[in-house]
């Protein structure tokens, strides 16, 4: 661990303004943010320009499933009614996340009904992304696990220079459209050694429409 870096103590209640204050000041200050062993709970966050968020071995991040709690990290590309995430970063550079502890998704709280007939559940019409980067750059994920996500997990959208690698992404198979890594009109991506268990697509190729309709990038 850097000798600088700031560790973030887990909170008996949510945290999100506290932690995104520390995100935002020690990506100010150029240092890397530590996510403390324990629970940490929280609702939307966003990633400022030089985050560096680390998530030591028995940090759990875990999302909310209150749909309100999403509404302020807006993302323009709407995806299966879905136009929020726990996570955005947008037009950020130098972006991390590394570390072995877990992001852990509300993915069961937005099952709302079943289709047997289909062997799948039927998700809310409403449901957050987990990670969403949108026209960011040099960006890092490394080593880190998501699990339960109720929507697609990554999303990347019109970004360059983006590895991810030594990822695990295990949502319910049964819950639709939980793609992995959704690769959305971006440059110089390199995804290895990746894990990735879901309902939907492992890793796909998207060119969506922004507000405009027009597609992005």
């Amino acid at each position: 661990m850097p000798s600088d870096a700031k560790i973030f103590t887990a909170h008996d209640d949510l945290c999100t303004s506290a932690l995104q204050q520390a995100l935002d000041e020690c990506a100010e200050r150029g240092i890397r943010l530590v996510l403390g062993p324990g629970l940490h709970s929280c609702g939307a966050i966003r990633l400022p320009p030089g985050a560096d968020l680390h998530l030591s071995d028995d940090a759990v991040l875990r999302f909310v499933s209150d749909d309100d709690a999403y509404r302020d990290n807006h993302v323009d590309v709407t995806a299966e009614s879905s136009n929020t995430a726990m996570i955005v970063a947008e037009g950020a550079s130098n972006i991390r996340i590394s570390g072995k502890g877990l992001i852990l998704g509300p993915g069961p709280d937005y099952i709302v009904g079943r289709l047997e007939d289909m062997g799948t559940h039927i998700p809310a019409a409403h449901r957050p992304r987990v990670l969403v980067l949108s026209g960011c750059n040099d960006v890092r994920l490394e080593d880190f696990r998501i699990q339960s996500s109720p929507m697609w997990t990554i999303h990347l959208i019109a970004c360059s220079n983006v590895t991810a690698e030594r990822l695990s992404i295990d949502n319910d198979r049964e819950m639709p459209n939980t793609d992995g890594i959704v690769i959305d009109s971006c440059q110089g991506v390199v995804i290895r050694h990746c894990n990735i268990a879901t309902a939907d697509d492992g890793i796909v190729l998207k060119t969506c429409a922004g507000p405009d309709g027009t597609p992005v990038g």
